[in-house]
This record gives C-alpha cells, sequence and structure tokens, in this order.
C-alpha cells in the first residue's frame, strides 16, 4: 500500500496524492526546497507514472461570487518530463495547438493544428499565450532540422493522437482548451498542460481524466524520442 507522505497540516496535498494513487501512480509528494522538488506548484513525484516523471500543480486565488467574501482557489496542473532536450532555451513554448471554429454565434469545433509560436514583433498573433507559461521563441532559436521542427513534425504525423485530441476538445465545453508544451523557467523540466483552472474537485473531470492522460502519456513520447535524437539532460 502506497503511504501518503505529506504532513498533516497539508490537506490540499494529501487530496492530490489521493487523486493520483486511485490512478496507479504511486505519487510521492516532495515539498518545495527539496531535492528532486520541481519549482512553479506542489510538485509530486510519480514513481509509476509511466513516461510522465512527475505533476506540479499551480494555484491562484481570486474573488468569489457576489453573494459571499469567501476567496475562490483554483488549480490547474503541469505534466513534467525531467531535464532538458538540446537546443531548447527555458521559459520557451515549444508547441501549442491552435483549434479552428465555425460559426459566428454558435461557435462549433472543427479541427485544430500544431503550431510553432514564434515572436511577431507589432504583428497580432492568431493565438492566445494567455493561458500559456513561458515565451514564444524568437529569431534565431529554431533552425532546420532542428529539435524544435523535430518535435512538430512528430505531433502533427501522429495520426492517433490528433484523433484523440481533437475528441476531447469536441467534448470538453465548460472552457477552450489548448495543449501546450514548454520548457520551464529554471532549466529543469519539460512542462504540458492545457491551461484550465479548475477548482480542486472539477479537477478529475479534465487533468485526471483517462483520455486527457493517454493524450499526456503520448506527448511525453514524442519529447523522449525528440531527446534521444538530439540529447539533453535527464535526472
Amino acid at each position: 500500500m502506497v503511504q501518503f507522505q505529506v504532513p498533516p497540516s497539508d490537506p490540499l496535498s494529501e487530496l492530490f496524492l489521493r487523486y493520483l494513487t486511485d490512478l496507479g501512480f504511486e505519487p510521492v509528494h516532495l515539498p518545495s526546497g527539496t531535492i528532486g522538488s520541481l519549482r512553479g506548484g506542489r510538485c509530486f513525484d510519480l514513481k509509476a507514472g509511466g513516461d510522465i516523471d512527475a505533476v506540479v500543480v499551480l494555484s491562484k486565488t481570486g474573488l468569489g461570487d457576489a453573494f459571499t467574501e469567501r476567496k475562490r482557489v483554483e488549480y490547474r496542473v503541469e505534466f513534467a518530463l525531467r531535464g532538458t532536450v538540446k537546443g531548447f532555451l527555458s521559459n520557451r513554448v515549444l508547441a501549442l495547438t491552435v483549434p479552428h471554429f465555425e460559426g459566428l454565434v454558435r461557435r462549433r469545433f472543427t479541427s485544430f493544428r500544431w503550431e510553432i509560436p514564434l515572436r511577431e514583433d507589432g504583428a497580432a498573433q492568431r493565438y492566445s499565450l494567455k493561458r500559456v507559461r513561458g515565451r514564444p521563441l524568437g529569431p534565431g532559436e529554431i533552425w532546420e532540422g532542428g529539435p524544435h521542427q523535430a518535435l512538430i513534425e512528430r505531433l502533427r504525423g501522429d495520426e492517433e493522437l490528433s484523433k484523440e485530441i481533437s475528441n476531447l476538445l469536441k467534448a470538453y465545453r465548460e472552457s477552450p482548451l489548448t495543449f501546450f508544451i514548454v520548457t520551464d523557467r529554471w532549466g529543469e523540466s519539460l512542462r504540458i498542460s492545457s491551461g484550465v483552472w479548475l477548482s480542486e474537485v472539477d479537477l478529475t473531470s479534465l487533468y485526471f481524466d483517462p483520455s486527457h492522460l493517454s493524450i499526456v502519456q503520448c506527448m511525453c513520447i514524442h519529447l523522449r524520442n525528440v531527446r534521444r535524437e538530439f540529447g539533453g539532460i535527464t535526472f
């Protein structure tokens, strides 16, 4: 039986451990500042995470509704692959899904495409980066035959992954989804998320849903393959 390694004063970490344990990931909570803890939020190492090394849970506090003074706390989950890839700079957006819709009054999702966000000074972006933690790539950061192109080609060429993402984008109507892959600010890991902030009880409806996790696992496999091809640090 997996033992929850959290202090009694941290019930939220215990809750996240239960979510991850129910999925069979054998999680271990790594408090901030301890060896192996990834920065940016609550870090949970996955001893049986498949191709996912760790989960980082971010939190933010906002105002509640008009009938209560209680503050609303929301969370979002980033799935991490420890280490780096040669040629990927820190705090960069490596790839993201750009959805396409039809209709003016009732917009209907039709398709999506993987894109590498580039910094376009003075030009309007064709997609929003508001939910993404990281900067778009600048001049000289991407080159022909480099790791960025290798990753995007793998993502675009995976028909099964595209089908799974399309099905999830069609089904998830609460908030628009954008899958993205970023390097963290400290050069410690590659992160995957969909950028949606949810209450603690709603996390299982998206981040810990089997269809969402299947997509993340597949994306981690592509990241590992790019690292094998171009090299990089693993730990």
